[in-house]
């Protein structure tokens, strides 16, 4: 008579243990779900609930990520009190000291269409970072330009900006020392000035990169919906003055005449290239044109007899003086003389515009000052504090 041992308690828990093992084992490799609870398999149904949920997480953080990438398209991708990053998609120089920077968000589409209510408003400006010396300075993007009508109504390449390089400035060497595809930091909008809607005329006088604001004004100027007569239509004179001709090469004067400013060199040795330009009467008109003497050319050409332009070059003995101010104040045009009758001052029917270095604006109408932490406009100086404005309202920039 054979005896058999029965097993221990815990061995048949062991075995029990083990054939569990190799039952999910054998289902895994077969690719069945299997259930280690002694209840057997989940239904069909619950099996489902971890799909359904992992389906919802992926929706809603596709929607999250959707909504404020829709709000930052719509609404515009800077912001007033955070720094947002954005890469140089192109650098052009233009000449010795200056470059036209293109700058695109570095995380996000590029859209101008959130910024068209600015270009239409007026002179505005964006601050760029400094990150090593966290400090920022506020330049001015030039607006879209004309000759992009051809390519379609919307300029596509992102803000531009016209800076030189200054001696001691921070920013600007800093920004000339990036190559391209570098990474700058941007804040702003920042209004700076609102063109009135009732405009008849503008003299701007620009120094130097003060043209882009300039640009910036004859933009909303003559863009503004007319709700007037073709003949009462609102009219920008620019007089931009530089320190040497490679600032403006190709640009020709639309209103003076430079052969009789021009101051002659005492001796037949003492003319240059220049001198020998405005002997042979091609003036400034030379082969090659700078990159905002275009686009200058270019509103021109869209906007006919409504914006002319003279150019002035402190190397060459042209400066814009009192006499160039008070032929230009007291000549208005056809379109604003009507209006002159009934403008007062500080309605701005008529303006004088002032944009760039400190020297300059001082200059011509006395320097900004500063009052309880910010910059003013300060008492009206310099050469339009001795010409006859009434009229004329005037704004440093």
């Amino acid at each position: 008579m054979r005896r058999f041992a029965y097993p221990s308690r815990a061995l048949l828990q062991q075995q029990k243990l083990s054939s569990s093992l190799v039952q999910f084992q054998f289902a895994v490799y077969n690719g069945r779900e299997v259930s280690t609870s002694a209840k057997g398999p989940l239904p069909a149904k619950n099996r489902r609930w971890p799909y359904f949920v992992a389906i919802c997480v992926t929706a809603v953080g596709a929607f999250m990520t959707y909504k404020p990438w829709k709000e930052s398209t719509s609404r515009g991708i800077l912001q007033q009190q955070t720094f947002t990053p954005f890469t140089i998609t192109s650098k052009e120089p233009v000449s010795s000291t200056s470059t036209i920077f293109t700058l695109r968000p570095t995380n996000a589409p590029w859209s101008a269409k959130p910024y068209d209510y600015l270009w239409k408003q007026g002179v505005w400006s964006i601050q760029i970072k400094q990150p090593q010396l966290q400090i920022a300075r506020a330049y001015t993007p030039l607006p879209p330009q004309a000759i992009s009508k051809t390519r379609g109504v919307e300029d596509s390449n992102g803000f531009r900006f016209f800076i030189r390089k200054e001696d001691g400035g921070e920013v600007s060497s800093y920004l000339h020392s990036l190559s391209f595809g570098s990474t700058v930091e941007l804040r702003g909008p920042n209004p700076e000035f609102d063109i009135p809607k009732d405009v008849g005329e503008v003299l701007f006088l620009a120094g130097g990169t003060g043209v882009a604001p300039a640009l910036q004004a004859a933009h909303a100027v003559l863009s503004q919906e007319l709700d007037r007569e073709s003949s009462k239509a609102s009219k920008i004179h620019i007089l931009w003055a530089n320190r040497r001709r490679e600032d403006c090469v190709g640009g020709a004067n639309n209103s003076r005449d430079e052969r009789n400013m021009r101051p002659r060199p005492q001796a037949r040795s003492e003319i240059t290239l220049a001198d020998s330009q405005f002997e042979s009467g091609i003036c400034t008109k030379t082969n090659k044109k700078h990159a905002i003497i275009k686009e200058l050319e270019a509103l021109q050409l869209k906007y006919p007899n409504r914006i002319t332009v003279d150019y002035f070059v402190d190397e060459e003995g042209t400066f814009i003086t009192g006499d160039i101010i008070r032929k230009a104040i007291s000549n208005p045009s056809a379109a604003s003389r009507h209006e002159a009758n009934s403008a007062t001052e500080g309605q701005g029917k008529r303006l004088v515009l002032l944009s760039g270095p400190d020297g300059f604006v001082s200059t011509l109408a006395g320097p900004k000052v500063w009052e309880g932490g910010q910059e003013v406009q300060g008492r009206l100086g310099g050469v339009l504090s001795r010409q006859h404005l009434q009229g004329w309202t005037v704004w440093k920039l």
